[in-house]
């Protein structure tokens, strides 16, 4: 139906770990859209669908997909990379590069978009997901003044400070357009693809 190819669009997808094909899906978390991530399942099999990116631009008749940057920022900083002794950014250069050039590969142009600040709706969210952050920092300050080696984990990690702004400053360096929001990505993005043709938004 036209809602199925609509919602199609404007899914967010993943990409795999080779980095050439994706998978229909949506956010599970709070700040996400309820109930997309079920209703996608529904209408397209999303956790069984796969599609080599070089499809996409004679699929949709663009070229340009629309990123989400914040929710790449687990995927390309991941817990393996310095996090207690302040950022581990070579590597990240080279993890941007890496993933800008599989999307080159399959003739695709990045846009990336950057949360610039929160909006009113989300601030209890935002605020409740900071707090657990500082108890991490806390728990994890601790641990190192007593001379203790840290693991990071799902439970106890957080990126380094200011590490959208480094990504973003990896992609800028690697060719790709780089938009800081006034207040939080997804109206802008949202916005940027009303009227304009693009192959997908990865989120």
């Amino acid at each position: 139906s036209a809602t199925t190819r609509h919602c199609f669009r404007a899914a967010c997808v993943r990409v795999s770990a080779g980095w050439n094909s994706l998978s229909v899906v949506s956010p599970r978390s709070r700040m996400g859209v309820k109930g997309l991530h079920s209703y996608l399942e529904r209408k397209l099999s999303a956790d069984a669908y796969r599609l080599p990116l070089s499809e996409l631009p004679r699929r949709t008749g663009s070229d340009v997909v629309v990123v989400d940057g914040m929710a790449l920022i687990r995927r390309l900083y991941p817990m393996d990379f310095d996090w207690v002794g302040g950022g581990q950014f070579q590597a990240l250069y080279l993890s941007v590069g890496e993933f800008v050039r599989a999307w080159s590969a399959a003739g695709l142009r990045l846009i990336v978009f950057f949360d610039g600040g929160v909006d009113e709706a989300k601030l209890s969210e935002w605020l409740s997901r900071r707090s657990r952050d500082l108890a991490t920092c806390e728990k994890v300050a601790a641990a190192v003044s007593r001379g203790e080696a840290v693991r990071a984990s799902s439970s106890c990690w957080v990126p380094p400070l200011y590490v959208s702004k480094w990504i973003g400053a990896a992609f800028r360096a690697h060719g790709c357009r780089v938009v800081y929001t006034a207040g939080e990505a997804d109206r802008a993005i949202a916005a940027h693809c009303v009227g304009r043709r693009c192959a997908g938004v990865l989120g």
